[in-house]
């Protein structure tokens, strides 16, 4: 970046700390914020709140929060290195690396790819079992949807899942439409499991973690790390119920703002084939896109690239601006109802377009 520009650019810090401030006022259910702004090459952390309500225990960098869909994006780069690496093709038919038969898994004749796993695309189900109460938005029992799954899930085995898929009816043809689907990526892990040989954690930290320094981010948290992990709440401030770790590669990895923001970093940065591969669209509607598990908005040679996550009692929100060199990672510990969610996205957006003018702004 010029120095001129550097010398005028406004100051980070009360940027970040005016776009906490309202967050916190407008969400009451928010409890604990932790931050990282990539800007020039700097990188910055932020931390607000509390990872346990009753006790001054601020965030730190190195706070665990569970991180949700944001999981997803580290599914498709595994993806996308074994398509270099010529162990799969994005084109493959699913089902070529599934054991047992599946009729089912394609619209006439048209089947399941395994890009489609990455874009809410496939056709299958939102979660599975793939039953009315499995859906967040049902409203037939005074249970909360990660108590309602906990309950769905108690002695539901990987055979049980793979049973369930065997009996998906696709409705449409894959990649014709969208549909949001957990199901979908949760196959897609156990897809690289399969292929690579390894567990899906063990494959996160072999290609991705420890390349990057990421030395916390995994599914199951040693003693030591687990006692970093951030308590989450749901909108009501009652500790929230938390869920199983069997969605795997959809959304079970832990992480911090610290090891994030490495990660941003390496995303942002574009230099590996398998991150831009990531970044390539495979479907666009105007000025946006839609890539391996990220999305996009493009306008005037420049691009913001985003994945969000939710979890019961947890939000995330990976935001990269690659050509304006800026990028933040934002991590909570609490529901947030008022904004159906976006709340991370009003605050990035703020922080955008008072760092640089020249920002696009989530949608």
């Amino acid at each position: 970046m010029p120095l001129a520009a550097l010398l005028f650019a406004p100051p980070v810090g009360p940027i970040v700390h005016r776009a906490a401030k309202k967050l916190f006022v407008a969400n009451s259910g928010l409890v604990g914020l932790s931050v990282a702004v990539l800007k020039d090459g700097r990188t910055t952390f932020y931390n607000f709140g509390t990872v346990e309500k009753g006790k001054a225990r601020r965030p730190t960098p190195h706070t665990l929060f569970r991180i949700a869909s944001v999981t997803k994006t580290f599914t498709s780069t595994l993806l996308a290195q074994a398509a270099i690496e010529h162990k799969v093709r994005l084109e493959d038919d699913v089902r070529k690396y599934l054991k047992g038969s599946y009729p089912n898994l394609e619209f006439e004749g048209k089947p399941i790819q395994l890009r489609y796993l990455t874009n809410h695309r496939s056709g299958l189900p939102f979660i599975l079992p793939d039953k009315p109460e499995a859906m967040p938005d049902f409203a037939g029992s005074d249970l909360s949807w990660s108590g309602r799954m906990v309950k769905l899930w108690k002695g539901y085995s990987q055979a049980d899942f793979y049973r369930d898929l065997a009996n998906v009816k696709l409705t449409w043809t894959p990649n014709s439409r969208s549909s949001y689907s957990n199901t979908a990526v949760q196959v897609l892990g156990d897809v690289l499991s399969t292929v690579y040989g390894a567990p899906f954690e063990s494959l996160v930290k072999s290609k991705i973690a420890k390349p990057l320094g990421m030395s916390d981010t995994c599914i199951s948290p040693t003693g030591a790390q687990a006692k970093r992990l951030a308590v989450g709440y749901d909108a009501h401030g009652r500790a929230a119920v938390p869920l199983p770790d069997r969605v795997g590669g959809a959304g079970a990895l832990k992480s911090t703002a610290f090891d994030l923001a490495k990660y941003v970093r390496w995303e942002m940065a574009e230099r590996d084939p398998a991150v831009r591969l990531t970044h390539r669209p495979v479907f666009t509607v105007g000025d946006y896109s839609a890539g391996l598990n990220w999305q996009m908005m493009r306008r005037n040679g420049r691009r913001v690239i985003w994945q969000s996550g939710s979890f019961p009692g947890f939000q995330t929100l990976l935001v990269m601006q690659p050509e304006l060199h800026c990028g933040f990672v934002l991590l909570s510990n609490g529901d947030d109802v008022p904004t159906a969610g976006k709340c991370l996205e009003d605050m990035a957006n703020e922080m955008l377009m008072a760092m640089d003018k020249r920002s696009i702004a989530l949608p």
